[in-house]
């Protein structure tokens, strides 16, 4: 996939990435993977071909022209010859960019987009006994951890079903010493847990992960016999449960855990997939200093889909208006106002589906993916996904 000449427009507070506006990138789904407070986006695309490239947008630049710049890596690695990654995070100063290619079952890259410099942080293939491969790329916000998930080779054994041989597990890469440690997931057996979602996240200092696993031998009294959400403390080598009431009690019930986030150091946002005893299904913020837990959006209301600013804020998420569409909408938790961001200029509301949205850590930006044709002039072609960066200025409609 080329991106050598992508062009890129401003209007009144709506950016459109031009992905998808050339011939030969028809059928183009594209996502952005997380925005920065630099006002850079770290983008994924997804061609016709089913190979994902990334690439870097610098909302910064000037309107027009080709500023979307593809990243470019060794020649001799299937990404370079029309892309295969995936996973992506970045700094928030867009300096360094983690992703997943699947060349040799799965390598994890750190790109450093000032130098051009190219980082393998997984190990070669077949240097892990029983993994073949590895997925991801938590990077720090100070650039100098990485974390990502291993995956086991699989056996079947029977009902269509395959089991790992050995537990999923993370594995973390410190990119000043170059020191790799696996993480304490689980007990070794398979059937007593493992990691059970490729959804984690690194806290902004590089001390805290935090990750879903079935085992119950990471902390005491977990034995509600189900998946849980964990925080492991680098610094001190703790691990706390993440998945509780505010009063440290278990979820009965429950186990299914959505895009875990730090939104500060000791302040982890998730969803769940389930009504459990930590209440309804929804969006939840949780203190892990302190251990309080608090619903901030149900499912009902968008929770499932929604994701955070760095201040908690601001919630992002899809809204279904008609049969499966979706629109993405603001909220701000603090006062209720809602703000409708698939929207064009005028404020006239998306006729297609959007989703993938994204938010930068200030509130100031959302990303999102969308089909719509009515966003932009000239339109777009019809069912073609596009990516659009809004600037949620006076400029975007408020919903009553």
């Amino acid at each position: 996939m080329s991106v050598s000449g992508t062009e890129t427009e401003r209007r009144d507070g709506l950016l459109l990435v031009g992905l998808g506006r050339h011939q030969e990138l028809e059928g183009l789904t594209a996502v952005a993977a997380r925005l920065a407070a630099a006002e850079g986006v770290a983008l994924q695309g997804l061609a016709g071909a089913g190979n994902p490239d990334a690439g870097l947008a610098d909302l910064t630049a000037v309107a027009t022209g080709p500023w979307l710049a593809a990243l470019p890596l060794d020649p001799g690695l299937p990404l370079a010859r029309g892309g295969s990654c995936g996973g992506s995070t970045m700094t928030p100063d867009a300096r360094l960019v983690a992703f997943n290619s699947v060349d040799h079952g799965g390598t994890v890259y750190v790109k450093n987009t000032q130098t051009g410099a190219l980082t393998q942080v997984s190990p070669d293939s077949g240097a892990v006994p029983q993994v073949t491969g590895f997925f991801g790329g938590a990077l720090s916000d100070d650039g100098t951890k990485v974390v990502f998930i291993t995956k086991p080779q699989q056996v079947y054994v029977g009902a269509y079903r395959w089991v790992n041989v050995i537990p999923a597990r993370l594995m973390l890469r410190d990119l000043t010493t170059g020191a790799l440690v696996t993480l304490p997931t689980d007990n070794g057996n398979v059937a007593d847990g493992e990691v059970t979602a490729i959804q984690f996240a690194i806290s902004p200092d590089g001390q805290r992960v935090a990750f879903s696993s079935s085992s119950s031998t990471l902390v005491a009294g977990d034995t509600n016999g189900r998946p849980d959400l964990f925080v492991r403390n680098l610094a001190d080598g703790t691990t706390v449960l993440a998945s509780s009431t505010s009063s440290g009690a278990p979820a009965i019930a429950g186990g299914i855990y959505w895009r875990p986030a730090f939104v500060s150091n000791t302040q982890l946002a998730f969803g769940t997939g389930s009504n459990s005893s930590l209440g309804d299904r929804g969006l939840y913020l949780k203190d892990i200093a302190s251990g309080a837990l608090r619903l901030l959006l149900r499912d009902s209301e968008g929770g499932s889909s929604a994701v955070l600013s760095g201040d908690a804020r601001l919630a992002v998420f899809n809204r279904i208006y008609s049969g499966f569409n979706t629109r993405i909408v603001a909220r701000d938790l603090a006062t209720g106002v809602e703000t409708l961001v698939s929207s064009s200029a005028s404020g006239t509301p998306s006729n297609g589906s959007a989703t993938g949205a994204v938010v930068s850590r200030t509130g100031s930006h959302v990303a999102f993916g969308s089909s719509a044709s009515n966003l932009w002039t000239p339109r777009p072609p019809t069912g073609v996904f596009q990516i659009y960066v809004r600037s949620l200025g006076p400029s975007v409609a408020s919903l009553p």
